[in-house]
């Protein structure tokens, strides 16, 4: 017997089927997540901190910056790069002498002496040279001048905010090959005043530069501001100064996107789970209707 009656169809899921639902929502997530992971805050936005924050440059009207320069001094224009032909020589053999440390004064040498030039070529000499030095640990900054005599020549880390530009000096011919050499004063975390003398100046150190400074302990420097203040501050000898890059600190907002991020990754891998399935689940209903059909 024939039925010509009216064909039963079975019912169409109501909605978007899953395959529809991977076509769309699969591109949104992918982006949300691509997003997430590859956006980069700006360091200096509000909300992410830097850390070791160095502290900021004192007036010279604060007392202890406003540094005399002996007449004749040249001070480099902010920017400007020393000459193309660096004057200092390859360096000759170093020969470890204690005695010229021991013979360098401190703070009571109002105007600094043979003895003092002598230890400032003797570390130059030893830092071209590559030789070994003592690392130290640094005292608290008030008792850096007791300590001078055993700190001289060890070797120690600062980070300093410099006040000024570097400055030009010149040296005679010396063991140390240098016969050009710079020097600045900056300040460390803590608002104290530091002096530095370097040979390499590579590129342009404008006052408020942020540099990281490994030099050696030279001696207890004394200095005397336009007001007539004095006082004394260590003095470092060093090769060169690099910049200081602080570390950046993720905003909790970055770690929000990364779970974001995380979060569309494993929703995106679920989606392509699910149109994975869908047409298996199919065949497997055409293929228990077409038996039914056949009976």
């Amino acid at each position: 017997m024939v039925y010509f009656g009216p064909r039963r169809y079975r019912n169409s899921p109501k909605g978007l089927s899953r395959s529809d639902r991977v076509r769309i929502f699969a591109p949104i997530l992918l982006l949300v997540a691509l997003f997430a992971f590859l956006y980069d805050p700006d360091p200096t936005a509000p909300g992410v901190e830097l850390a070791a924050p160095v502290a900021p440059i004192s007036s010279p009207d604060e007392g202890v910056v406003d540094i005399v320069l002996p007449p004749g001094s040249e001070v480099p224009q902010v920017g400007t790069l020393p000459p193309p032909v660096d004057p200092n020589s390859p360096p000759g053999p170093f020969v470890v002498n204690p005695a010229i440390l021991a013979a360098v004064r401190d703070a009571e040498a109002v105007d600094p002496g043979d003895p003092e030039e002598a230890g400032l070529i003797y570390l130059f000499h030893r830092w071209r040279s590559a030789g070994s030095a003592e690392r130290g640990e640094l005292p608290e900054y008030s008792g850096i001048p007791s300590s001078a005599p055993s700190l001289r020549g060890t070797r120690h880390q600062l980070i300093l905010s410099l006040i000024e530009s570097p400055q030009r000096r010149i040296l005679e011919d010396n063991t140390a090959g240098v016969l050009r050499y710079w020097e600045v004063f900056g300040q460390d975390g803590d608002g104290h005043l530091h002096k530095v003398d370097f040979v390499d100046k590579s590129s342009s150190l404008p006052s408020g530069s942020e540099v990281v400074v490994e030099a050696d302990f030279l001696r207890m420097f004394r200095y005397r501001t336009r007001s007539g203040i004095e006082g004394q501050v260590p003095e470092w000898v060093t090769t060169e100064l690099a910049a200081y890059q602080p570390p950046v600190v993720e905003s909790s907002g970055g770690m929000s996107l990364k779970i974001v991020g995380s979060i569309s990754l494993v929703g995106l891998l679920a989606l392509v789970l699910m149109g994975r399935g869908e047409p298996r689940a199919r065949s497997k209903v055409r293929r228990k209707k077409g038996g039914g059909d056949g009976a």
